[in-house]
């Protein structure tokens, strides 16, 4: 029986023997072509929470993620039972609503919702996550990958929720600031 791995050990070795495995149906490119370089360089901040803390953390890491030296802020809950995949979706919508507009997004990675891309799952499994990052960032990388054909193998509706939600929410961020910057 081996020992148990703590939060931030669970999230690394997920990194490391799943996230950055290059796939042929990714276009030979790891699920997460970007993970372990920011782990590495030490630019993932993990946060290892319970149930009733996740919220306010996911909170206090969107308010203040300009503030610390992180690309990626991880929180996770090892005891996520009595939290349901629509209640946390809902969530995930409504702060995503709020924090676009600072050039913000927020991710969630629940055991009980499966990503599943040409029979794969990447998910983590057993731990609920969200991940909180630069909206920009993603949708340049997104973007990157997509000239890559990282994207081929992804069922159409799967794509539009995620790659094509964040550009819409992209797009409206940067006419936002546009009319703001003229109306100075």
């Amino acid at each position: 029986m081996g020992k148990k791995l703590t939060t931030q050990e669970t999230i690394e070795k997920w990194i490391f023997e799943r996230l950055s495995q290059k796939q042929l149906f990714l276009a030979n490119l790891p699920p997460c072509p970007y993970a372990l370089d920011a782990l590495l360089k030490n630019e993932i901040r993990i946060l290892d929470s319970s149930s009733d803390r996740l919220f306010g953390l996911t909170e206090e890491s969107l308010v203040n993620f300009y503030q610390m030296p992180f690309r990626m802020h991880v929180i996770a809950v090892k005891e996520w039972a009595g939290l349901p995949v629509e209640s946390i979706s809902q969530y995930v919508k409504m702060q995503r609503e709020i924090f676009y507009k600072r050039d913000l997004w927020l991710l969630y990675d629940h055991p009980d919702s499966s990503e599943i891309v040409n029979g794969h799952s990447f998910n983590h499994g057993e731990l609920l996550i969200f991940m909180v990052q630069k909206l920009s960032d993603l949708v340049l990388s997104s973007r990157h990958l997509k000239s890559k054909d990282y994207y081929q193998a992804w069922p159409q509706n799967y794509y539009e929720e995620v790659v094509l939600l964040r550009e819409k929410y992209y797009e409206k961020y940067l006419q936002e600031h546009r009319s703001a910057e003229q109306s100075l």
